[in-house]
């Protein structure tokens, strides 16, 4: 039997329910990954060609000089031989985007772990070559 308009309410209604959830899950985590203040900018790529999803500093388009960090998206174009690199928070994304930067959200745990990692062992080095100049 061919599926109708009919079957197709239910799944309509439930999927923008929790596409609702959805943002509202990206919201949490970039206020939880942004309240550690570790500055630090990671990104991770997708099925989609030129499109990037990590966490970063954005800024807001309706407020240029407000920015803020956030799970994020980073697309780039070719613009006269020059890249141009446009980062975006993810929550503003397609939903299948926002699904993708949320499957990479323990990526994006682990290299912020890791990068924070590797900047204390470089801070730490350079202590200690400080101290036998």
């Amino acid at each position: 039997m061919t599926p109708t308009i009919e079957d197709l309410t239910p799944l309509s209604e439930t999927l923008n329910a929790e596409s609702n959830d959805l943002n509202e899950t990206i919201a949490t985590i970039s206020r939880k990954l942004a309240a550690l203040n570790l500055g630090i900018e990671v990104w991770f790529a997708t099925d989609w060609p030129d499109v990037e999803v990590g966490f970063a500093k954005v800024f807001d388009p309706q407020h240029p000089s407000k920015e803020s960090w956030q799970l994020a998206t980073r697309n780039g174009s070719d613009n006269n031989s020059e890249l141009i690199v446009h980062s975006s928070k993810l929550i503003g994304a397609s939903r299948d985007i926002r699904i993708e930067g949320l499957r990479r959200v323990p990526a994006i745990v682990q290299g912020l772990k890791s990068e924070a990692e590797s900047r204390i062992r470089a801070m730490k080095e350079a202590k200690k070559l400080a101290a036998q100049l």
